[in-house]
């Protein structure tokens, strides 16, 4: 058996066979289905169209304006070396009582610019989240004219539906302090739900790395010797689904009973697998616990010889 974690490929922003994609796709190029990502845009304003929107958020045609600032990132590392600007870096400062402070050099330099903040929000996404929203109200008193907030792993993205029935979760409370704190727009890797875009009046962009993980497939996996696409639950079977239907292949979900936190049963599967390799596509793997069921069951069960893991954020708790 042989099991591979391809993950975090858009925290490295989207590397693939050692190139960088650019952030010109991400921002500036137009609608494609041969584009290695694509993007949803959410605006609450109906006046605002996809093209608008990316012309609002074009930071190839005003190279001069932007400016990248990070917490000492290597992903923010890698994306101003690929554009060939510093990464600036924001100082946390956390006093005895366990607050904190976030600062950074020269407030007179961000006059007018538009601050990109690459920031993650593990471990501790409360923290996290806090000091992106720290670091936005800081460089919009600095003067910056727009604030971008680049949040590869979006933390309480699972959390968007409360449980009282009807109501917004706690990712609505996370989306109201970015805005609150200046952020202008948002961008995400393939958030968890889609109901986050409801969730904010800013342009919320969700990056699917989904075109990424089928190139890497066609170009590692031989298609011809019988391949299905594996979703570990009912809730990833449309991730699957799409990549399968690029690839011309078959795609099968299992269904599984939480029951408890991060505790998982796999159930039962949707259909027959009677192919030598199966590919298992998720988007947020933290203890493993379900991905590793499957896989069991696809081994143990099924026989299968050869698995594939894909992942597009993970923790490993």
């Amino acid at each position: 058996m042989k099991i591979f974690f391809i993950t975090q490929f858009a925290l490295m922003l989207l590397t693939l066979n050692g190139d960088l994609v650019s952030m010109e796709q991400m921002f500036a190029k137009p609608e494609s289905t041969d584009s290695e990502i694509s993007m949803e845009t959410r605006s609450n304003s109906p006046e605002m169209s996809r093209s608008n929107s990316q012309e609002m958020f074009d930071c190839t045609n005003n190279k001069d304006r932007f400016e990248f600032i990070s917490f000492n990132s290597n992903i923010g590392d890698s994306i101003a070396e690929y554009f060939d600007k510093p990464l600036h870096c924001a100082k946390i400062t956390e006093f005895a009582d366990g607050e904190t402070e976030v600062t950074f050099d020269n407030p007179n330099f961000w006059q007018n610019k538009h601050a990109l903040i690459i920031h993650t929000t593990y471990p501790f996404p409360h923290k996290q989240i806090l000091h992106v929203s720290f670091l936005a109200n800081e460089l919009k008193n600095a003067g910056c004219s727009q604030v971008t907030a680049i949040i590869p792993y979006f933390g309480y993205s699972r959390q968007e539906k409360s449980k009282i029935p009807g109501k917004f979760g706690n990712a609505g409370i996370i989306a109201k302090l970015l805005q609150e704190a200046g952020v202008d727009n948002v961008v995400t890797i393939e958030a968890h739900t889609p109901v986050l875009n409801e969730l904010f009046t800013i342009p919320f962009h969700s990056l699917s790395p989904l075109d990424i993980i089928t190139q890497h497939i066609r170009t590692h996996i031989d298609l011809s010797q019988g391949v299905s696409l594996i979703a570990v639950d009912k809730g990833a079977y449309e991730r699957a689904h799409t990549i399968a239907q690029k690839l011309g292949v078959n795609a099968i979900y299992f269904s599984k009973q939480r029951y408890d936190t991060n505790k998982t049963a796999i159930m039962s599967m949707s259909g027959e697998l009677n192919t030598p390799t199966a590919i298992i596509v998720d988007d947020i793997i933290d203890t493993g616990g379900t991905a590793l069921q499957v896989c069991n069951a696809l081994v143990e069960r099924r026989g299968t010889p050869c698995l594939w893991l894909f992942c597009t954020s993970s923790t490993f708790q």
